[in-house]
């Protein structure tokens, strides 16, 4: 089993955003980058999450899907955080992976959340 090693008001956080996604767009893949992945978590620190989507969906239905997500997470929350959140068709991501460095970098550092054992 794998969990997050992070205090647990934080990995609380990675929890609700993972149950909103998990809720609001079923059969995708979700993965932790950036600061919380490494372990580097404080009041200012951002939540980043790639969600990786089977289908190709336009522009306009992925940025509809991100600001659900946000909307849902600030709603259930009462304590704000910030949220960054990619959403892309994972064709897309494995097509623009070996171009894109922020692709590059997320590839090298995500924790993949679909198998986490949560506290």
């Amino acid at each position: 089993m794998q969990y997050l090693d992070l205090p647990i008001k934080y990995e609380g956080r990675v929890r609700l955003c993972f149950d909103v996604i998990t809720k609001l767009i079923p059969g995708s893949e979700i993965y932790l980058f950036g600061n919380y992945a490494k372990g580097y978590v404080g009041a200012e620190s951002m939540i980043s999450l790639l969600v990786l989507i089977g289908i190709e969906n336009s522009v306009r239905e992925i940025h509809r899907l991100r600001w659900e997500v946000e909307e849902m997470v600030y709603r259930i929350n009462d304590e704000v955080f910030q949220i960054e959140l990619i959403i892309l068709p994972a064709p897309l991501y494995k097509k623009y992976m070996s171009t894109s460095s922020k692709l590059k970098q997320i590839e090298r550092e995500k924790i993949d959340l679909m198998g986490m054992s949560w506290r």
